[in-house]
């Protein structure tokens, strides 16, 4: 990272105890493209593979960067990467690779009185999670009724940014919602870590306090409905 600093160019680099959800709305969301040092400790990482599904559902640009020549990534991270182009930790190469994927090198490059530091993060209609006590969400299957836990979920500038766990897995959502008055649509992708995605269609109403997201989930032949309640 010394070389990228140094050459004054736009970098995001997570801190440690930083929240998911802050990695997300700093990082992915704003990048031009994403560095990944692939290693046995990112292969086992809760949060890793989250910012990575998210990455890949969003088609943000990943770059992989070799650190470890005899490290072969398997599973969740395996299947993001093998379709990504990787070059070496060289940083001449990283520049060429970056090239070759289209990405305006000259953009990357900080502004004079510019710094390193995230950018002010757009005000959100809503943000919170299942914990928070002002979000409850099911989708429906069999006649049954499945609780979707949700770490985050935010509503921000016609985006949906989310990730949670329910009884498939883990899974990161992304899409995006249209409101009109007291009114609205919304179509989002939710996208389980190594495994299947399943396409989230519905309506937004808002009724006092509450904004009421309904609709229906699909996954190839299979449908049915789906609700997310949120407290403003």
């Amino acid at each position: 990272m010394n070389n990228f600093i140094q050459r004054r160019l736009r970098i995001y680099c997570a801190k440690a105890n930083e929240d998911v959800n802050i990695k997300i709305a700093n990082g992915i969301e704003s990048a031009a493209v994403v560095l990944v040092f692939p290693s046995p400790s990112l292969q086992v990482s809760k949060t890793g593979s989250k910012l990575l599904n998210y990455a890949d559902q969003t088609k943000t640009p990943i770059l992989t960067i070799k650190t470890f020549e005899d490290f072969q990534c398997i599973g969740w991270l395996g299947a993001i990467l093998a379709p990504t182009k990787s070059c070496s930790t060289n940083f001449d190469e990283v520049m060429k690779s970056f090239i070759s994927m289209g990405i305006k090198t000259s953009s990357l490059v900080l502004e004079r009185d510019e710094k390193n530091e995230p950018q002010p993060i757009e005000e959100f209609l809503f943000r919170g999670g299942t914990k928070s006590g002002d979000l409850t969400a099911s989708y429906y299957q069999y006649g049954k009724e499945f609780p979707m836990e949700f770490t985050f979920f935010g509503l921000k500038q016609g985006k949906v940014i989310g990730q949670g766990d329910d009884t498939i897995g883990a899974f990161t959502l992304a899409g995006e919602y249209q409101l009109a008055d007291d009114s609205g649509s919304i179509t989002m992708q939710k996208q389980y870590i190594g495994k299947h995605s399943v396409i989230y269609q519905g309506n937004i109403s808002f009724q006092k306090l509450t904004c009421v997201i309904e609709g229906y989930w699909t996954i190839d032949e299979m449908h049915d409905k789906f609700f997310i309640h949120l407290t403003l």
